[in-house]
């Protein structure tokens, strides 16, 4: 069962650190112009302690991790941050607008026990790399806390009894209001009652745990995890046992699934040419003209024409100054599963990995967040080649999840991310 507590959170005080909606930031910055706004934007902004990016030197990993405890340290003592004085369940509603539609997503920011894949109460989708986990496993290490809460999701009951008390809660004045650039519009309660609590611990109790947003930040609280009960002697009810996550039902209509790009850079010759030959012989190729402006989303919106029984993906680089749409001849192999199945599957199971190798791959394959950045990325010369994802359908990626296996890094792009910095969960002592 899942173990679902309140704790006391650590929160922005406005009377020290100001407006609230200028020190939140997105749990995944996109660009070192997107940094330098947050920065600037305001000395509290949570990614001081977030990322503790030095912009007067290139300090090493060890320096930011330093620099983000004391800077945590710091705001304490200032009360630029208070933490709660009863432990609390906190709802947050997120209002947004998406192709024109306005949404509003609702969730509840809980600490959740950390549990071992194995156990099946908390479930992952999507493959890791030993870096980024071991880079926030080094972050908790130095500040004992977490800054930005994991993006989770279960499936509500027939009656949606979760999701009926958090509307139902919704429906009060809110403790919190924030407006952060670029994000969305939020407002938040937070739910000390007894009562309340339990009711909605006890309706969350049995349900699975399913990892939206966060893997690596999961991996690294599983190793934070056996790092402070092992070596330090924590017990089981010790904060450090716990991770602060954003619960969200899986199909609220404000949670939306984006695709992730590919771009290839870094290859020999060699490699292009087989790289052009194997994807002639497994795809049938059909050369696209897009408009002037918006090629990316242009292309997503013609991926998105196609049947999802299919698997296509589009192409920029395989031939100069042209863009295809490439569908692949067969169906998947005999015996995949969902997850080899998918367009991210297929792609790399049965075209990059047959050119590349395991670890050739990781070098040479690169994540774009949008579709624009990987086809610009290639007319500038940055990639040698761009592939334009659709995104996995909602329900596959529950399949995945249930399936048990796991699909390639980075296959999944659940929008709108959430904000930092609105609650943080100190890691020391009890919850």
């Amino acid at each position: 069962m899942a173990d679902i507590r309140p704790f006391r959170g650590i929160r922005f005080n406005s009377e020290v650190a100001g407006d609230l909606s200028a020190n939140l930031c997105p749990t995944y910055v996109l660009s070192d112009e997107e940094l330098r706004a947050l920065y600037d934007g305001s000395d509290y902004n949570v990614i001081r302690l977030e990322l503790a990016y030095d912009w007067s030197t290139a300090a090493s990993n060890e320096a930011r991790y330093m620099r983000s405890a004391r800077t945590r340290t710091e705001w304490l003592m200032a009360g630029a941050l208070k933490r709660d004085p009863e432990p609390s369940l906190y709802v947050v509603e997120e209002a947004f607008t998406e192709l024109g539609a306005s949404y509003r997503r609702i969730g509840l920011v809980a600490a959740v026990r950390v549990e071992d894949y194995d156990a099946g109460i908390v479930l992952p989708h999507e493959k890791t790399e030993a870096g980024p986990t071991e880079d926030r496993f080094s972050l908790l290490r130095s500040t004992w806390a977490n800054f930005s809460p994991l993006m989770v999701m279960y499936r509500d009951g027939p009656d949606a009894p979760v999701a009926t008390l958090l509307w139902k809660i919704a429906r009060r004045e809110p403790d919190v209001v924030a407006n952060p650039p670029d994000q969305p519009s939020i407002r938040m309660w937070c739910v000390t009652d007894p009562s309340t609590i339990g009711a909605l611990t006890g309706a969350l109790a049995g349900s699975q745990i399913y990892i939206a947003d966060g893997h690596h930040r999961y991996g690294a609280a599983m190793l934070f995890r056996d790092y402070s009960a092992n070596d330090l002697g924590h017990g089981p009810d010790a904060a450090s046992q716990f991770r602060m996550m954003t619960l969200i039902a899986i199909d609220d209509p404000g949670l939306f699934l984006q695709g992730y790009h590919r771009g290839i850079s870094g290859t020999t010759e060699a490699e292009v040419l087989s790289l052009k030959a194997h994807i002639g012989a497994v795809c049938d190729l059909e050369e696209w003209t897009p408009p002037q402006n918006n090629v990316g989303l242009a292309f997503e919106h013609r991926l998105a024409r196609e049947p999802e029984s299919k698997m296509v993906f589009g192409l920029a680089g395989y031939e100069p100054g042209k863009f295809h749409v490439a569908t692949m001849k067969s169906g998947p192999p005999r015996g995949a599963g969902i997850a080899e199945s998918t367009d991210y599957g297929r792609l790399h199971g049965e075209i990059l990995r047959g050119i590349f190798g395991p670890s050739r791959e990781l070098y040479v394959v690169g994540v774009k967040h949008s579709s624009e950045q990987a086809v610009c990325d290639v007319i500038d010369g940055e990639s040698q080649f761009g592939f334009v994802m659709r995104p996995i359908p909602q329900n596959m990626a529950e399949e995945v999840i249930l399936e048990g296996k796991l699909l390639p890094v980075k296959s999944t792009y659940f929008h709108p991310k959430l904000s930092a910095g609105l609650v943080i969960q100190s890691l020391e002592g009890e919850l």
